[in-house]
């Protein structure tokens, strides 16, 4: 007994040894069904605060040093080179990229899979985790395709979608009905491409190709037809069977924003009048294959899906909020390896400025209020992968402090929408949504807005976590014991991040609570600290609670 005790005590010594320094160890992650919290193999609670980086044309991925070697001359609209990515982990906090990985570089052509592709999107993924950031895998489209001024899904794949929707383009009935046809948007076709071309595509919103008759019957094939899930499947194998060795990937996200089915027909439905805004009528069969499919290959990985977009851009009118899934993917035996992903934007202007704020602010409170219900319904996870895409100004600042504090008072991750522009063709106002100005420069108040203080990994339970702003006060109130974590979560410490340069220029103060030697902290890194509870071994639950202050905090500093 003795000598198994002194074995666990090294093994103990070891484990806080390998876990000194400043970047988390990334390890797999979970979800837990009861509460909804990521968690990592130690039983910590996971906090994510990231960026969104989609390069939406060929190559589809960002110019990075491959392997780690080579050159790569940082640019603020399109690279992601070593500094660049050391900085979003070290100066800024971010420890999570949702990285587009395109259904139609996966698999440009049928019965082709581009495993070149693959093996350079795990080299970038690889390179992000050497800096202590997870990957969500997102399967990346706006508009579905070429044909319809979008991305993501393959063009090969749009046409067996409409033909399978029986869409007859040399029919007169048919070709009049074609792309962008109700709207009467003046759009040339691209000589080179054959497809619309993409200046003409970036003078209308892009929401809008949705709603064209085309469109509209191509993504309902998409939802209808199992041939076109196995496709969409076979492309999620190849992806799954490339990653799965890397578990830095926190998640597979099976489609970026799928819009509502075929508006035109769901009148003539009997049986589903509302069938275009189901997501369980559209979604959830397509759904279940994709993940058979990943599962094959990969049995541990968190997949993410998301419900038809409509709700998430117009949760303030009377439509639905709440979803109508009846599971998650793979049913009740896979809910803590599911998230529900979900998306938060209001409608801005050509500067990047909400439009209407009382709107934006209405909106921001009915979608998490739908959310809510959503997550604790399935069991399942939830992150906030898209929101912001917003300018500098008061109004935007002030918004998305608002959609931040929330995503803290409902424990939420999140990855704001975008990084860098990355050619973005689909979006309009590219220069406003980025982390920089057009003239490269840093965007400093949006910046320091996202680089807030908050606390990646949590050792407990029934957790409060909140950051103001105007003070730069953190503080974090969780339960600490055997119930929640066991003796492993002894050498599992709290990690917080702290923007020292954006908030905490003269040094910051550190007070845990209980005050005693059970419970104690220590810098490990500029910008991150460490909460050790290495002495609280007896059972029972503990109250632990951390405040993080500035010292000689200047109001004119924000």
């Amino acid at each position: 007994m003795l000598s198994f005790r002194l074995l666990l005590l090294s093994a103990v010594v070891l484990l806080v040894a390998a876990r000194s320094g400043g970047k988390a160890r990334l390890d797999r992650i979970k979800v837990n069904p009861d509460t909804g919290h990521f968690l990592d193999t130690e039983g910590r609670v996971r906090v994510f605060h990231g960026l969104n980086a989609v390069f939406k044309e060929p190559p589809f991925y960002p110019p990075f040093a491959r392997n780690g070697t080579g050159t790569c001359e940082a640019n603020p609209r399109y690279t992601m080179c070593p500094e660049e990515i050391s900085q979003l982990y070290n100066d800024w906090g971010f420890n999570v990229i949702r990285l587009g990985v395109l259904w139609n570089a996966v698999q440009p052509a049928e019965g082709e899979i581009d495993h070149a592709y693959l093996s350079t999107m795990k080299d970038l993924i690889e390179q992000l985790a050497a800096h202590g950031i997870y990957t969500i895998v997102d399967a990346h489209q706006d508009a579905m395709g070429s044909l319809f001024c979008g991305e993501g899904v393959p063009n090969w794949v749009v046409s067996k979608a409409l033909a399978l929707a029986k869409w007859n383009s040399s029919d007169p009935r048919t070709a009049s009905q074609s792309f962008p046809y109700p709207f009467k948007f003046n759009i040339s076709i691209d000589k080179s491409t054959g497809y619309p071309n993409h200046t003409d595509c970036m003078h209308n919103n892009f929401f809008a190709y949705y709603f064209t008759v085309e469109s509209s019957a191509a993504w309902q094939s998409l939802y209808n037809e199992p041939e076109l899930w196995a496709y969409f499947g076979q492309s999620w194998a190849a992806v799954a069977a490339a990653l799965s060795s890397v578990d830095k990937v926190l998640a597979y996200e099976l489609i970026n924003e799928p819009p509502p089915g075929d508006l035109y027909k769901f009148w003539k439905d009997p049986l589903h009048p509302a069938r275009f805004l189901s997501d369980e009528k559209n979604l959830a069969a397509m759904y279940n294959a994709a993940h058979e499919h990943i599962r094959r290959q990969d049995n541990d990985t968190i997949v993410m899906f998301e419900s038809v977009v409509l709700d998430t851009y117009f949760g303030l009118l009377p439509l639905r909020s709440e979803s109508d899934f009846v599971t998650s993917p793979g049913g009740p035996a896979y809910t803590d390896r599911a998230a529900y992903s979900y998306h938060l934007y209001c409608t801005n202007d050509a500067q990047g400025r909400p439009s209407k704020m009382p709107f934006c602010k209405d909106l921001l409170q009915n979608v998490w209020k739908g959310i809510q219900p959503t997550i604790k319904r399935l069991k399942t996870g939830a992150f906030l992968t898209e929101m912001g895409a917003s300018g500098i100004d008061a109004d935007s600042r002030e918004l998305l402090q608002a959609v931040l504090d929330q995503a803290d008072d409902g424990l939420q991750s999140w990855a704001y929408w975008t990084y860098k522009d990355f050619h973005d063709i689909t979006t309009q106002n590219a220069a406003t949504e980025t982390l920089y100005n057009e003239d490269g420069s840093l965007q400093i108040p949006k910046l320091k807005t996202l680089s807030r203080t908050y606390a990646p990994a949590i050792a407990g339970q029934e957790i409060k976590m909140n950051f103001d702003p105007s003070s730069a006060t953190f503080t974090l109130d969780y339960v600490y014991g055997s119930e929640f974590s066991g003796a492993v979560a002894v050498v599992a410490p709290t990690s917080i991040f702290l923007n020292e340069d954006l908030y905490y220029p003269n040094g910051f103060n550190v007070t845990v609570r209980p005050a005693a030697p059970s419970t104690s902290w220590r810098q490990v890194s500029k910008n991150y600290i460490e909460v050790h509870h290495d002495g609280l071994t007896s059972g029972g639950e503990h109250q632990i609670s951390i405040v993080v202050t500035a010292l000689e905090y200047n109001i004119l500093q924000r």
